[in-house]
């Protein structure tokens, strides 16, 4: 009669532990159902408050002209050479 009481125990026990998984389960899908549309929400919600199109007249203006201007000076004086490079190889020919 004891080796009974005790499987019956022991079904319980086991029956416990099974349901005390399956709730632990419940809550991760619970969990999980919510954060993700969470997280997508946040995303999308920082993605349309992006400024868009940087604005014209900007704090370094003056030195992002001087720049484009520098490198359109070095871009000449670069062809200047390759053309003066070019003529002489037509003399030395």
């Amino acid at each position: 009669m004891s080796a009974t009481i005790l499987s019956d125990n022991a079904h319980i026990r086991r029956s416990a532990l099974y349901l005390d998984y399956g709730v632990h389960i419940m809550n991760a899908l619970i969990m999980n159902a919510l954060i993700r549309p969470l997280l997508a929400g946040c995303f999308l919600l920082l993605a349309a408050c992006s400024a868009g199109e940087p604005p014209e007249n900007h704090v370094w203006k003056a030195q992002t002209d001087a720049l484009e201007k520098a490198r359109g000076v070095e871009q000449m004086l670069q062809d200047a050479a390759e053309e003066k490079r070019r003529a002489m190889e037509r003399q030395s020919q």
